[in-house]
């Protein structure tokens, strides 16, 4: 009886996710999520995590490219207002998932995460910058 009510209640807390999920200390945003907070947080930045050859293929309007995997990412994050929405992406979110965890160790209060990166979001149709 007790793994019945274990069940259920872990059924009513995933679904009461509603596109927003959450991992370790940031937000991974649907392609819906992710683009309705891009129009409704403005000022915000808008951070392609991935190399400059990826970001040349194509990245999201208005995107600056700092790459997670470099030693300038995080002097470059550092210079942000702390309270500053930041909405970051990679290519298939798992760079952009640790770029969210280093941005919240480092106290930003509002880091967002493309779940699917920029594959989910082609994939939707929405527009890339080429």
């Amino acid at each position: 009886m007790l793994s019945w009510f274990f069940r259920l209640g872990l059924l009513t807390l995933l679904c009461s996710c509603s596109g927003a999920l959450q991992q370790d200390n940031s937000v991974c945003l649907s392609v819906a999520d992710f683009s309705d907070t891009l129009a409704h947080n403005a000022p915000c930045k808008i951070i392609d995590v991935r190399t400059s050859e990826e970001f040349d293929g194509g990245h999201l309007e208005g995107a600056i490219n700092l790459d997670v995997q470099s030693d300038a990412f995080v002097e470059a994050v550092r210079e942000f207002p702390k309270t500053e929405a930041i909405l970051v992406y990679c290519q298939g979110g798992v760079r952009s998932h640790r770029a969210a965890e280093q941005l919240r160790a480092m106290h930003f209060k509002r880091v967002y995460d493309l779940c699917g990166g920029l594959n989910a979001w082609s994939e939707a149709g929405k527009a890339v910058v080429r």
